[in-house]
């Protein structure tokens, strides 16, 4: 499972990545998916099933991943299109509101 990825890769600030490779290289930008507030007070979150696997392309609104919450499932949905790049937390973890799910790198192509 992946844990450190920037927020923002830039070929102009990334002084580690091969030159060949920066003519082809644009900013990439990765959107966190944040867990919202579900409005519940006591119910345990967990992440109950990615619906999605890492690598796939997504789009705004596309379902993400299932969060039980007591007897009740949500669904977190992608907040841009673009590709999923991350996933932070597995199947069956305990999650919190506001916690880091995981990350899209966001395409303009997709939209």
């Amino acid at each position: 499972m992946d844990r450190g990825w920037p927020l923002l890769i830039s070929p102009h600030v990334n002084k580690n990545i091969d030159r060949a490779v920066l003519p082809f290289m644009s900013e990439v930008r990765q959107v966190p998916l944040i867990l919202p507030d579900l409005g519940l007070d006591d119910s345990t979150l967990r992440a109950s099933m990615w619906l999605v696997p890492k690598g796939k392309s997504v789009y705004r609104g596309d379902r993400l991943l299932e969060v039980f919450a007591g007897e009740v499932t949500f669904d977190v949905v992608a907040p841009e299109s673009g590709v999923l790049s991350q996933k932070m937390v597995d199947e069956d973890d305990r999650i919190e509101v506001g916690q880091l799910l995981g990350a899209i790198v966001a395409s303009e192509e997709l939209n």
